[in-house]
């Protein structure tokens, strides 16, 4: 291995961790505002519409696999707890595979599209699924990235305790 390729390693390991350390940042952050439309394109949303609320921020795809399994996940914390709003963000490029996936899943809980994946930069979104817990002030307090069925216990605790 020459000089040149132990630099571009460092420097994409540093550049990996700072993504991730970023994410980690947000945590006790006022949630950056965003407005999205729906996926068929039929109403906007912000971020700021659902101050009171306890608000769970999940940014998904439709080539996502383990989005499948938390989609659904989501969808049964939102019927379940009072005053806690699911927002789902959805990354694809094309709005015709999105709305197909979402409407395959058939699931009551708000999506949004991201084509442009200006919201998925301003949270740092490092893979799919990754999931924001935001408080009623807006104060971003939990985040999940990846999925595990057996994670879903820590998320609920998490809303519990800011109800």
């Amino acid at each position: 291995m020459t000089w040149r390729s132990y630099i571009v390693l460092i420097l994409t390991a540093i550049a990996c961790t700072s993504a991730y350390a970023l994410d980690q940042a947000m945590v006790g952050k006022t949630a950056p505002n965003f407005t999205l439309r729906t996926l068929d394109g039929a109403k906007s949303y912000s971020l700021s519409d659902f101050k009171g609320q306890v608000v769970i921020i999940d940014f998904w795809a439709s080539w996502c696999a383990p989005c499948k399994r938390s989609l659904p996940k989501l969808a049964q914390i939102e019927r379940t707890h009072k005053n806690v709003r699911v927002v789902s963000i959805n990354i694809d490029d094309d709005r015709k595979n999105a709305l197909n996936f979402f409407r395959r899943l058939n699931i009551p809980i708000l999506s949004l599209f991201d084509p442009e994946k200006k919201v998925a930069a301003k949270y740092v979104v490092p893979e799919m699924p990754s999931a924001l817990i935001v408080d009623k002030s807006g104060v971003v307090r939990y985040l999940h990235i990846g999925y595990a069925d057996s994670e879903f216990e820590t998320i609920v605790k998490h809303i519990e305790a800011l109800q």
